[in-house]
């Protein structure tokens, strides 16, 4: 008996939203976003995903981007205490 095991990338399945990638590399945050655990990028990918009026998904795409930018300020303060 054979048996063969693909590993696929993390991500593979929960590609970013074009409109969050645009504003996250607008923000300079996209590089933030792609290294938080995979189950919160996956979380906030499906918060963008769901959302069905234009609106609605301009506002998820703000809080994504807020909660990515406080995690940001939240590694920064670790690697300053880390340094000292």
């Amino acid at each position: 008996m054979e048996v063969e095991i693909t590993v696929l990338a993390a991500d593979a399945e929960f590609p970013i939203p074009p409109e969050l990638s645009g504003s996250l590399r607008s923000a300079g945050l996209l590089e933030e976003f792609k290294a938080i655990a995979i189950g919160k990028r996956k979380f906030l990918i499906g918060l963008v995903n769901r959302a069905v009026k234009p609106e609605t998904k301009e506002k998820r795409i703000l809080e994504v981007m807020e909660e990515v930018h406080q995690s940001r300020k939240i590694r920064e303060r670790r690697e300053a205490r880390a340094k000292s």
